[in-house]
């Protein structure tokens, strides 16, 4: 698992790396012609049409992503999955404090209500992560001369989006 360590290694790093101005551009278009506003703030309403117009993740995925309330906490947890909420509504988790928290066994993800704070661009999550997240693995790619299959994932939803979208 030397790779997993590198590819999180370059995860912390390149997580604070910004996305190119053209790509937030494209995203920022896709989120107006899809009745978003970039720049209001975080909300249920949002969530629910993400979960419409990026349909190719929620397709791909646990297909459950919620904001944090007592009904929806209930439903993340399992025997193995427990939630905690500070004070200033971010979770505690075994790396720290977070704002979405993905549970291991289901897959299914819990937003924190924190984000009610950030904007729609921020809320945005899906295709920014897997920009980041391949660039991690390419990185590692760069230095071994193998893409770990997860990378190609992150590549293949990458691409995916852009062709469906940007044509």
């Amino acid at each position: 698992m030397k790779i997993g360590g590198i590819v999180a290694l370059f995860n912390h790093t390149m997580h604070k790396v910004s996305t190119s101005i053209e790509y937030k551009e494209k995203l920022t278009q896709f989120l107006k012609d899809n009745g978003v506003n970039p720049n209001d703030k975080a909300n249920q309403t949002t969530l629910d049409t993400y979960k419409i117009i990026f349909k190719e993740y929620w397709e791909n995925s646990a297909q459950w992503i919620e904001f944090a309330n007592a009904k929806t906490i209930k439903e993340w947890e399992d025997s193995t999955n427990k939630v905690s909420l500070n004070k200033d509504d971010t979770f505690s988790t075994a790396k720290g404090p977070a704002v979405g928290i993905t549970n291991d066994r289901s897959g299914k993800v819990l937003l924190s209500t924190k984000l009610f704070k950030k904007t729609n661009w921020y809320l945005g999550y899906p295709i920014e992560n897997d920009i980041t997240e391949f660039r991690a693995y390419d990185e590692v790619r760069k230095w071994t001369g193998t893409l770990d299959p997860l990378g190609v994932r992150h590549l293949l939803n990458i691409t995916t989006f852009f062709t469906n979208n940007f044509k």
